[in-house]
């Protein structure tokens, strides 16, 4: 027995593997205009948005697209920026390294400017206390506090310790602690008064540069890190200093970073030696996180974000990203296994976890695990491990595949092997679960109980239930006992059994469980039993009747694995693509997947279990996973924001109940869910109440609507990641776009006025008007009265007659065509004179005849010029108005050899025909009635509203007459 005592003891405690629990870290470039970034500080604002301060300036992150952030009227970045911080206004507040201060606010960028006292050196903290006073922390001049709109320094002049400042943080009673060169200083400035008190090595810091600073949510605790002291913890009220032994003489760099994570526990950034955790439940150990930490890296902030992430920046253009509540523990590098068959958290503090390669142990130390094989000279390593239980007597119990159960004694390594022969209903253990002494196995030929005796622990009675007994079916994946201690069987083929008061129940289609597979159960806080399935899903089971869980609930994989609860009452969902968390009172899903770490979770049945300090193990491709569920409030879905709006593609202010005119409804909308985890999940629910009448679901981030009705809308979007509507918080932007003019009341009103006054103007204005229109038609035939008269008068018919016989006498062919246009002249003059208008064609072609008639009279003394376009010759006038001031020009002008008459006719621009004559008067004119021309000016005003222009001088007489397009 020694031998055996000593061999057990070298196969099961000699280390095989330490290992830390590991973040998994994911981690992204960011860069602008093709440069890296170099950042320095993170910031998450109150709608959900990353905030970048780098090198180049300021940027803005939504998961996809990393935007700079300028000054208004300006195309370039502001200085290096060194401090970001919202105020409860929203405010965003941009500290540089220059001493220069922005605001952001209604995405407009502003430079902050104090009228005095303004910072001259790098601004490097920013923190607002409960009044809402903002403080700046200076590297060089102290401190700055915010107050009514006027600046105030506090400096060693005002009791500061040093004018150095690296810190801020504010506490609950509305002091601002700050972290300086010489120790931490607690400034108030609540009654107008500067009141600075002080905590240095003297009062127990560990060192007195403190370079950095947080305060734990809800609680009164503050945690310092120093530049080589290590850490510290600060009671704000009573101002007592916790040192914690795992920072004393301390080993590595200067801490640039804390942040709390849960009541107790905090990651701790050191500069150069990377990401640590310390939780005060485990005051011994600090256990570094990073498992690959990058060569350099060197880590200058932290962020926690509303998902839980954690967000690690440093001296490089990449961000690191991780889940805290997921930790990982690799396999042995030898080991070839790469899926986790059963696992078990021991009453010690110890993890039993068993793969192909066998059974191993992860045993806790200060640094993390110790992972090593177990029992490895115990018959049971030639069987597959399938299954893990510790009983109330501290024995392990494992299941095997083909070999039975075998309970061993962790201490001694005392084994026993139950089978068949012993009275197992079967050789393939599946499951073991129990309560105080009694014990329950789910085998493939139906399940086992048998009860310890704590007088013989070695020799076991096995009492066995089949489907003879009312089992729905012999394979058995799990059997569970709740807290009512009934039993519950999952099988495979004929769903649930319940054991309950030795009577067997089964239940299936009947009651709402449509699979007739069960995998695993688990029950709730509030007495609901839980059941998964092979393709069905989830199932919820109230006592009477089976509720379906799937996709639309939010559930990503219906092939379950396994289920758990947490300690804060949760479901935990295990199946191929990760983790789901499904809080049952809400209806609220989370998914952990392979951006967290959760992938190739492989095919094992009920591998998770739970410790008793709550954490959750299962197992993935070549790691074991801790599940350790915080309390602080995590995001279940993707915060949404409506980013801008678009009026006819150009932007317009986001202001909520907008009045748009009618004409302005061509509205876009940009919007946005983050999650930061994995946006690319993300999809959309749309709707605009008022023109939608369902909602849209898209994965664009983006919609228009175009040509809007007048209205009054509403528009709804919220956003998901795992297409899981039913609880996501919906933003809205509501806006009107007004009727026209002319469809409101005032409108009616004004036109029903304004059409009584039309109509009673037109009852009064109507005599006149048909006055007006008698005089104008008197007038009208007072001009064909005089054109005829004349044309006919016997001077016109005796000089034509007179040149007819001349004509005649000498060439009888040309008195033929003489009297031929005489003819056609006189007949147009009868057609043209009823007309209000003829093409200017027609009227040029009168005019020829008319010249062509007067020209055999006067011969060469008398020249028409007509310089007239053809794309012209279509505009209209008044018909024989030309050949009516034609006539007036031979009229009354000398037309002789000595001085010959020219005529010209042409246009201007297609606008006006001009008539113009060389003036020479005859000294004894002839009789005029003068009714031609005014009759002429006065036709035109009815016709257009273009005047007639008659210009005479010295040298030329010329007429304008208004050319028509149409009337």
């Amino acid at each position: 027995m020694p031998v055996f005592r000593l061999f057990l003891f070298l196969t099961l405690f000699l280390p095989f593997l330490v290992s830390g629990q590991n973040l998994h870290f994911n981690a992204r470039t960011f860069e602008h205009n093709n440069e890296p970034l170099k950042i320095k500080k993170l910031y998450q604002d109150a709608a959900g948005f990353i905030w970048l301060g780098t090198a180049q300036g300021l940027f803005q992150y939504d998961g996809f697209e990393t935007k700079p952030v300028f000054l208004e009227n300006a195309a370039k970045p502001i200085p290096p920026v060194s401090s970001l911080f919202q105020d409860k206004h929203k405010r965003l507040w941009i500290g540089c390294e220059n001493g220069e201060i922005y605001r952001l606010s209604n995405q407009k960028l502003t430079p902050f400017k104090p009228q005095r006292n303004a910072p001259q050196s790098a601004i490097l903290a920013i923190q607002e206390d409960t009044q809402g006073s903002i403080w700046l922390a200076t590297y060089g001049d102290g401190l700055y506090c915010w107050k009514q709109n006027l600046l105030y320094q506090f400096n060693t002049k005002t009791g500061l310790p040093d004018d150095y400042v690296y810190a801020l943080t504010a506490d609950r009673s509305g002091n601002i602690w700050a972290g300086t060169d010489r120790g931490i200083a607690i400034c108030n400035f609540s009654a107008h008064k500067k009141q600075v008190s002080r905590i240095g090595t003297a009062q127990g810091l560990p060192d007195n540069i403190v370079t950095s600073l947080a305060i734990c949510p809800g609680k009164e605790t503050i945690w310092a890190g120093t530049y080589s002291g290590g850490f510290c913890q600060i009671n704000a009220e009573t101002r007592k200093i916790t040192k914690l032994e795992i920072a004393e003489n301390w080993p590595y760099s200067v801490i640039s970073a804390i942040l709390p994570t849960t009541a107790s526990a905090a990651l701790i950034a050191t500069y150069n030696h990377g990401l640590f955790e310390f939780d005060l439940a485990e005051p011994e150990k600090l256990v570094a996180v990073e498992d690959n930490k990058p060569s350099g890296f060197k880590i200058s902030d932290l962020l926690y974000d509303a998902e839980g992430l954690v967000w690690v920046a440093g001296n490089t253009s990449e961000i690191r990203l991780a889940k805290p509540a997921l930790r990982f523990l690799k396999f042995p590098e030898k080991q070839s296994a790469t899926g986790v068959l059963a696992v078990l958290p021991d009453t010690h503090g110890n993890i039993w976890f068993s793969t192909d390669d066998g059974l191993f142990c992860a045993q806790k130390q200060n640094d993390g695990f110790s992972i090593k094989p177990a029992f490895a000279a115990l018959p049971f390593q030639k069987f597959k491990v399938i299954s893990l239980y510790e009983d109330t007597q501290g024995f392990m119990w494992v299941g095997t595949f083909g070999g039975g159960v075998f309970r061993i004694d962790p201490a001694s390594g005392r084994e026993t092997q139950y089978t068949e022969k012993n009275g197992l209903v079967n050789d393939n253990v599946l499951s073991i679960d129990g309560s105080g002494n009694e014990i329950w196995l789910a085998t493939l030929g139906g399940a086992s109980w048998c009860k310890l005796n704590t007088n013989d622990e070695t020799s076991l009675q096995f009492q066995n239930f089949n489907q003879r007994d009312g089992i729905g079916f012999n394979y058995i994946y799990q059997v569970f006992i709740d807290r009512k201690k009934r039993v519950w069987f999952a099988t495979d083929g004929k769903g649930l059994t319940k054991l309950e008061h030795g009577r067997f129940t089964n239940y299936s289609g009947k009651e709402g469980l449509t699979s007739r597979t069960v995998y695993s159960m688990v029950e709730t806080q509030d007495g609901n039993l839980w059941v998964s399935t092979p393709k069905n899903g989830l199932f919820k089971f109230d006592g009477k009747q089976f509720v379906n869980f799937s996709s639309k609930q939010g559930l990503r994989d219906l092939n379950i694995n396994a289920l758990q609860t947490d300690k804060f009452g949760n479901l935990l969902i295990l199946h191929q693509k990760g983790l789901d968390i499904l809080d049952p009172k809400t209806g609220k899903m989370r998914n952990l997947g392979s951006e967290n770490g959760l992938q190739n979770m492989g095919q094992d049945l009920n591998a998770m279990a739970k410790a008793s300090d709550g954490t959750v193990w299962f197992g993935a491709q070549k790691v074991l996973v801790a599940y350790q569920p915080v309390s602080m409030q995590v995001a279940a879905q993707p915060k949404t924001n409506i980013t801008s709006l678009q009026l006819f593609l150009k932007p317009i202010s986001t202001e909520p109940n907008h009045a748009f005119k009618h004409d302005e409804n061509h509205i876009s909308f940009n919007y946005a869910g983050l999650w930061f985890q994995q946006p690319e999940e993300v999809s959309y629910r749309l709707k605009l109440e008022g023109y939608d009448r369902e909602w849209i679901f898209s994965n664009n981030r983006s919609i228009t609507y175009p040509k809007l009705p007048p209205g009054e809308y509403t528009f709804k979007v919220s956003a998901s990641a795992n297409g899981n509507f039913q609880n996501a918080p919906i933003e809205t932007y509501h806006f009107l776009v007004q009727q026209p003019f002319w469809n409101t009341t005032w409108f009616y009103l004004l036109s029903f006025v304004a059409a009584g006054s039309l109509l009673f103007g037109f009852i009064k204005s109507r005599e006149k008007r048909l006055k007006k229109a008698e005089r104008l038609e008197k007038d009208k035939v007072m001009f064909q009265f005089e054109t005829l008269k004349n044309q006919v008068n016997p001077h016109f018919l005796f000089n034509s007659f007179n040149t007819l016989i001349g004509i005649i006498e000498d060439d009888q062919e040309a008195a033929v065509a003489y009297v031929e246009k005489l003819s056609d002249f006189f007949r147009n003059i009868l057609v043209y004179r009823e007309k209000d208008t003829i093409t200017l064609g027609e009227e040029l072609e009168l005019v020829q005849r008319y010249y062509f008639l007067q020209q055999k009279r006067y011969g060469s003394n008398l020249a028409l010029e007509v310089l007239v376009p053809e794309n012209e010759l279509e505009l209209l006038v008044a018909p024989l108005t030309l050949q009516l001031l034609v006539e007036n020009a031979i009229k009354h002008n000398v037309v002789s050899r000595s001085k010959p008459l020219l005529v010209q006719i042409f246009t201007e621009a297609g606008a006006y025909l001009v008539v113009r004559n060389n003036l020479q008067k005859k000294k004894m004119p002839e009789s005029s009635t003068g009714i031609g021309l005014a009759n002429i000016v006065k036709r035109y005003t009815i016709l257009t509203r273009k005047p007639v222009q008659v210009i005479e001088n010295a040298m030329v007489f010329e007429v304008k007459i208004p050319l028509i397009s149409e009337l």
